[in-house]
């Protein structure tokens, strides 16, 4: 199962996270007021390419962002079925999230 710890903040330089001044610094959010790592920048996108970048194949990488998570958690509407209603991300060949 693919998780991220990424704070609220993600995409942005700046920000508050858990009701605290955070700023990024090497990919990962730093608390303002003590430079203690609060969490990542990593979004689901990314690491999903990471997975596949790291050797993992797409249809496995896909599992672990989508469908396992939904099967842990007991949620029948992550999983993908022919009649269900979805929502879903486009990916490019290279597995960056189109907007």
């Amino acid at each position: 199962i693919l998780i991220t710890d990424s704070l609220t903040p993600n995409g942005h330089k700046k920000g508050i996270a858990n009701g605290e001044e955070v700023f990024l610094k090497n990919g990962v959010f730093i608390r303002k007021k003590d430079g203690v790592i609060a969490g990542s920048s990593l979004t689901m996108a990314q690491g999903l390419k990471n997975l596949i970048t790291y050797g993992l194949n797409p249809k496995d990488a896909f599992l672990c962002a989508c469908e396992n998570p939904a099967k842990l958690v007991n949620a029948p509407e992550g999983i993908f079925k022919k009649g269900k209603k979805i929502s879903f991300n486009i990916f490019d060949k290279n597995f960056n999230l189109v907007n």
